[in-house]
């Protein structure tokens, strides 16, 4: 019995289940809409979310364009900004070459030729303007010649005041004052006309500053720079101003203390002036602007034998000389040339000073080249050459030597009589 059931148990499951799947084989039209309505749904879903994430990424697209439309605006502000300074700093490199291409840089024998040609101005200018009242002693006339006179006669060094006693020595003496003059107020300043206040020492602290940098700048970069920094201020118009204050006024004072000489001071002395100012005072100054700008040393150097006094001044050798001598002579002075055959030569004073050139190197200046030699006045004389003592025993003053006893006399009654 019980084997039956069993047998009839598990022949009757397989029905069931084919049962089953046939039941479930057969969906109803409403569960099929169920089914796609929830399928819809979720597909719905799924489109709306994105939809929401499209436009999450529209949005992100649109503040991306915006910010790149920015960063262009800003990429084409800064190239313009770029081309405008390109544009400036182009400008600017080419004013400071035009600059140092306008100012020509004067050689060694240019130099050489323009300081020959205004000694030999000077020269001139003094024979013709001054020779005449020179050799008239129009200045004994003079009533107020004593501040005039004493500035000329300061100026004078203690060798030409001791050629005073050689006659026909006054016009070469007004002529080396003239020299010395343009030496002492143009030549000889480290730059030949006022700059601002402070400029020269705050020029000289930035020069010591770069000789101490780490590596040190050569010497040819250090003058450089000054040639080239000097050039740039000069190039101010405040500088041309400054500069045509002092010409005016150095030409004012050289006037003023050769205006001895003249016979009518007040009447004439404007266009003594100018006379003055054309013809040396601005051909030093234009001299000078191109030695002091020049990357190369000039300097001017009188001799030393100013220094020894007349009594144990010795006599130059007859063989040759290391300065242009002038001979003085009654007929005319002319350039002595030796050997010297006969006669004693004694320096009296200096003409005019030597020009020095001194080329800049890398470490330092190239050996110093003399490029015009100083001019001396020298006398020659058969016998030994007269003291100063004797020659004023002889009483052979020249008009300096009078104008001198009447504005320093060594006693009054000296003094009166001179002016008698």
């Amino acid at each position: 019995m019980e084997m039956k059931h069993s047998t009839s148990g598990q022949s009757e499951a397989p029905k069931q289940i084919t049962s089953h799947y046939s039941e479930g084989a057969k969906i109803s039209p409403e569960a099929e809409l169920n089914a796609s309505m929830l399928e819809q749904c979720e597909i719905s879903d799924k489109l709306r979310a994105s939809e929401r994430e499209c436009k999450q990424l529209q949005g992100q697209i649109v503040k991306l364009k915006a910010k790149l439309g920015n960063s262009e605006k800003i990429c084409s502000q800064l190239q313009a900004q770029l081309l405008d300074f390109e544009k400036q700093r182009t400008e600017i490199t080419d004013f400071v070459f035009s600059l140092h291409r306008r100012e020509e840089k004067i050689t060694s024998s240019d130099a050489a030729n323009e300081f020959h040609s205004l000694c030999v101005t000077v020269e001139d200018w003094v024979q013709s303007k001054l020779g005449n009242a020179i050799g008239l002693r129009l200045a004994e006339r003079s009533i107020d010649a004593n501040n005039r006179t004493k500035l000329l006669l300061n100026i004078i060094p203690k060798s030409g005041r001791d050629a005073f006693n050689y006659p026909d020595t006054d016009e070469c003496n007004v002529y080396a004052a003239v020299m010395r003059f343009l030496c002492i107020e143009i030549f000889d300043k480290d730059f030949y006309c006022p700059i601002s206040p402070g400029a020269m020492e705050f020029l000289t602290s930035i020069e010591k500053s770069m000789r101490n940098l780490d590596p040190p700048r050569d010497h040819i970069t250090l003058r450089t720079w000054r040639s080239e920094t000097f050039t740039a201020m000069t190039k101010r118009s405040a500088f041309s101003k400054g500069r045509q204050i002092y010409s005016d006024k150095l030409s004012e004072d050289l006037a003023y203390m050769l205006s001895v000489f003249l016979p009518d001071r007040r009447s004439d002395f404007k266009k003594f002036c100018c006379s003055v100012q054309d013809t040396i005072i601005e051909p030093a100054l234009k001299l000078a602007h191109k030695m002091h700008l020049s990357v190369d040393k000039f300097t001017f150097q009188y001799t030393n034998l100013a220094k020894s006094s007349l009594e144990t001044r010795r006599p130059l050798p007859s063989e040759s000389c290391a300065f242009e001598c002038i001979h003085l002579s009654p007929l005319g002075n002319m350039k002595l040339t030796f050997p010297v055959q006969e006669g004693t030569i004694t320096y009296l004073f200096d003409l005019s000073p030597a020009l020095i050139f001194e080329e800049a190197q890398t470490v330092a200046f190239r050996e110093p080249q003399v490029l015009k030699k100083a001019r001396i006045l020298v006398i020659v004389t058969k016998e030994e050459p007269v003291s100063s003592i004797e020659a004023r025993q002889r009483e052979s003053f020249t008009l300096l030597g009078l104008l001198k006893e009447i504005v320093y006399p060594r006693s009054t009654s000296h003094s009166v009589k001179r002016n008698g």
